[in-house]
């Protein structure tokens, strides 16, 4: 009521009648055409069949038989064919298969013990042929200077092109040759075991210790702890007559993988003057957080 009040007291002001102003008509805004937005297409993904995943599956069992022919001298039985093939399925390589099932069984143990056996075997097993001359000295130079570890040997000849192409020519994929992550996790069980050679021991890792430290590792018939224990007190290692100063040193770069602090070092010494054992000492080390993280970092539980 106010305002009405003001627009008329200014319009008889500057003289303007209040009936000769004209309000503009505004018109309604039209609604705009929003072009309709078709559903973005979305390619179908195809169900894969496991079996198309494995190729010809007559092929892998044929191969998986002759491998355990070459590695244990008899064939492969249905069930386990078939038990074969549904690990290959759920996800595990025929180099995977051929390493847990044949190479590391009781059976093959005596075979595995001998160098010589062991090279022409697995050759045999992913060839299907007898080994050349040639090529078996060059693995078995390999094996005795510890280049390559007895379980590394099935991974190197498994990527030979040789090899691939075998499989291909079989019918089947070659996406199941060999899993990345468990060559590498071999890999660094070698390494972990020539690490306790060098630092424990002071001296490189031969053939025979390294070979069969790794597979006891890999197989579970000896935990990282037991292996440590054997290696500071071994006959070899107590032959060296360290000083305790010396002896906490070796054990600090081992086990902790660092040089002993001042401190640590003083409190272990004092603990040697009281009367507690090295051995003691030693299982001290390694149940150690700082021993868990060592161990991680070469994939070991």
């Amino acid at each position: 009521m106010e305002i009405r009040k003001s627009f008329i007291v200014l319009a008889l002001f500057t003289g303007v009648s209040t009936f000769a102003i004209n309000l503009p008509v505004i018109s309604p805004v039209e609604k705009p055409d929003i072009p309709q937005v078709n559903t973005p297409y979305v390619p179908e993904i195809p169900v894969i069949n496991p079996n198309d995943q494995l190729g010809d599956i007559k092929s892998v069992e044929d191969f998986l038989n002759k491998a355990k022919e070459s590695l244990l001298g008899e064939s492969a039985k249905e069930e386990e064919l078939e038990k074969w093939i549904k690990k290959l399925k759920d996800g595990l390589t025929l180099i995977e298969i051929i390493d847990e099932e044949m190479i590391k069984s009781e059976e093959f143990f005596p075979v595995y013990q001998n160098d010589e056996e062991y090279i022409k075997s697995i050759y045999k097993a992913l060839f299907d042929k007898e080994i050349e001359e040639k090529d078996f000295n060059e693995l078995y130079e390999k094996i005795i200077s510890t280049e390559l570890s007895k379980e590394e040997l099935l991974y190197y000849l498994a990527r030979k092109k040789s090899f691939e192409e075998i499989l291909k020519g079989k019918g089947i994929n070659s996406s199941l040759l060999v899993n990345p992550t468990k060559e590498k996790e071999i890999k660094k069980l070698a390494d972990f075991i020539k690490r306790m050679y060098t630092t424990a021991l002071g001296r490189d890792a031969e053939a025979g210790g390294l070979n069969y430290w790794e597979l006891m590792l890999s197989t579970g018939k000896k935990s990282p702890q037991e292996i440590a224990i054997f290696f500071f007190t071994s006959e070899e290692f107590q032959n060296q007559n360290l000083t305790d100063e010396e002896f906490l040193d070796r054990l600090y770069q081992t086990v902790l993988n660092r040089k002993a602090d001042k401190e640590g070092s003083e409190y272990w010494l004092k603990k040697i003057e009281e009367g507690m054992s090295r051995e003691d000492i030693i299982k001290s080390f390694i149940d150690s957080k700082e021993f868990q993280n060592l161990l991680k970092e070469y994939g070991i539980k």
